[in-house]
């Protein structure tokens, strides 16, 4: 009879939480992703959240596993971002930050910080408080058959803002160079901060060979990375390089990197467009397809 009940508890916990997930997927989508922006005050809040719940610095990977995810569960699974913005509808963003996970959070927070005056106004759009972590997998795809929240942001926003450190490569990141393309694509300002990692080294398969954490969507980003890649006639390497060689501080201008591939044409450009967004869709089906089955 207990484990009956205990069952029965544990339905009516996954019926909430998929409840949950799908209203907030009504409302995560209802604002649009270039609204899932958050200001430097809330990250500062973020932060004294940090420093009470860690008695050292974490990275993000552990402050959305024991902080971020927590937090939304308990309000409904909506982003960190609109969470704090949502009688407001959001926070259209301003400022896309780039950066990889691995790195110190605070370390990243004080490259915010010395980068703008106005950081405390300043709209971020920052992945690990923007998109809804306390979804499932499952909820995410399905979200993203219809966006792909980073290329909106990026297409929305004013300039991007790409955040070295020195654990890991970001380029070896698949995100991230996904990233890269997409603010070179929209022309996008770029300024880069932060030190490089101690491993940095410019090899041919860089970029290409990039992972992600779950093995599945490192299949999409490296197919979604050739595919582009292929239509447009360009080097990873030669995008990279300049990032990582800027000093800290430094902004490249969109023309600063025309030379290192033939201009678009509206209909490479349309491709491109399309390449994301139905590559996109194709994986969020497969993978909801294989999780059926």
């Amino acid at each position: 009879k207990l484990l009956e009940e205990a069952l029965r508890e544990h339905i009516r916990e996954l019926r909430l939480d998929r409840f949950e997930v799908s209203m907030a997927n009504v409302t995560m989508v209802g604002i649009g992703p270039s609204r899932w922006a958050i200001t430097g005050e809330d990250l500062d809040t973020l932060e004294a959240i940090a420093r009470v719940a860690f008695p050292f610095q974490p990275n993000i990977h552990l402050l959305n596993e024991y902080v971020i995810q927590p937090d939304t569960i308990r309000k409904g699974r909506l982003s960190w971002a609109v969470l704090h913005n949502l009688e407001t509808l959001g926070l259209k963003c301003r400022t896309f930050v780039s950066h990889c996970w691995d790195e110190p959070f605070y370390e990243f927070l004080q490259a915010l910080r010395d980068q703008y005056v106005d950081y405390a106004r300043r709209a971020f759009w920052v992945c690990f408080v923007a998109n809804p972590q306390s979804w499932g997998k499952a909820a995410l795809d399905e979200m993203l058959q219809e966006y792909v929240p980073f290329w909106t942001a990026v297409a929305e926003c004013s300039n991007v803002l790409i955040v070295r450190n020195r654990i890991t490569h970001i380029y070896t990141r698949g995100w991230c160079v996904l990233e890269l393309i997409a603010a070179v694509f929209h022309r996008r300002m770029i300024t880069v901060v932060g030190s490089c990692s101690l491993h940095y080294v410019l090899d041919r398969d860089l970029g290409h060979g990039a992972t992600c954490k779950e093995e599945s969507d490192t299949e999409f980003v490296q197919q979604i990375v050739s595919d582009v890649v292929a239509e447009w006639g360009i080097s990873l390497n030669e995008l990279i390089k300049p990032i990582m060689d800027a000093e800290s501080g430094a902004t490249l201008h969109p023309g600063d990197f025309e030379h290192l591939f033939p201009a678009m044409t509206p209909r490479q450009r349309q491709a491109i467009q399309r390449k994301v967004y139905r590559s996109r869709q194709a994986y969020s089906q497969d993978s909801s397809s294989d999780e059926s089955s």
